[in-house]
Order: structure tokens, then C-alpha cells, then sequence
């Protein structure tokens, strides 16, 4: 998406500029048109590229005990979504699309939205965060501060995803 925009308005952003969720404010456009370099990102099959790290992996692994579903609010057609989960190598059990993702009965959550990890820790869920750019602060808080927001776990990376969440079932069998 950085690139995208890039090309289009002659800048030279960095995913690292990328230090608040509302990504169009730090490209400098406007919502509409970030949602159209999304909509171009995801559909053109390709331009996004490869997952860089072993999430169908993480992914597939989890899978052997739970039920994974990907939940977004994505303004994209389930078609396009499917295929680029195909094109990842990645697996899931179900594929919903939602604005109200509190709604949905998921054990746990992954994240990396600052405001919906708040959102749905509000509403009493667990939510895995994912370090990024525009959630280090959040997740170094966390750190820092285990209680700073209830119900959110924070993660480095994908990596720590699998752990989190072995853990947080073995808790919950526990209690």
C-alpha cells in the first residue's frame, strides 16, 4: 500500500512511517483512496507479495487444536480475501466478515489494530496485539505494564502468536 501511494503521489513513505493505524493520514490521502489502493493491492494477485514470516505455518499448527476463522471488516469481496490466503499457503477454518468483530465467540483474538484491541478487551475478550509500527507504543506499554489494558497479551511478532495462545487455553482449561 506504502508503495502504491508512493507511485502515485511521487513520495517515498516507509511501512516503518506507519506509526498510526489510520494509514491514509501518514500517506497524506484521503480515506477513499486509501480504500481503492487496498482494494488494488489485494485484488491484483501478486502485488502484495509473499508473507515474509511463518504465519501459514503458525497458522497450521494452530489449527491441529483449534478452529481458526479469519474475522475482518475489510472492504474486500470474499473471492479476493480467499485467494490471497491461497496464495499465502494459508488455511483457515472459516472466513467472516464483520464491523462488529466483539460479536463473534472467538476464544482469543489476534490483532493489530491499537483501537479495536481496546474495543474488544472492553468487551471482556482476549486479544493476542502484534507489534507493527503503529502498535509498538501499546505493545511496549504492555511490557512494560502487564494490567496497562485488560484482556490484551502483547506479541513481538508472529512468532510468539502459537505460544500465546497454548498458553491462554491452558489457563482458561485450568481455571
Amino acid at each position: 500500500m506504502v508503495d502504491v501511494s508512493n507511485e502515485r503521489h511521487g513520495t517515498r513513505k516507509r511501512y516503518e512511517d506507519l506509526i498510526h493505524y489510520d494509514f491514509y493520514r501518514i500517506l497524506e490521502i484521503d480515506k477513499e483512496e486509501m480504500k481503492q489502493i487496498c482494494r488494488e493491492v489485494f485484488t491484483i494477485r501478486g502485488k502484495v507479495g509473499k508473507l515474509s514470516c511463518d504465519i501459514p505455518k503458525i497458522v497450521n499448527a494452530l489449527r491441529k487444536n483449534f478452529s481458526v476463522y479469519i474475522v475482518t471488516a475489510a472492504a474486500m469481496k470474499r473471492e479476493e480475501v480467499l485467494a490471497w490466503l491461497e496464495d499465502n499457503g494459508i488455511a483457515v477454518d472459516g472466513l467472516i466478515f464483520t464491523q462488529n468483530k466483539e460479536e463473534i465467540g472467538a476464544f482469543i483474538y489476534v490483532e493489530d489494530s491499537p483501537d479495536l484491541a481496546r474495543r474488544l478487551s472492553a468487551a471482556g475478550k482476549r486479544v493476542v496485539l502484534i507489534k507493527t509500527p503503529y502498535t509498538a507504543g501499546m505493545v511496549d506499554d504492555l511490557r512494560k505494564i502487564p494490567d496497562a489494558y485488560q484482556n490484551i497479551i502483547p506479541a513481538e511478532g508472529w512468532g510468539e502468536v502459537q505460544e500465546i495462545i497454548e498458553r491462554e487455553f491452558e489457563k482458561l482449561r485450568r481455571d
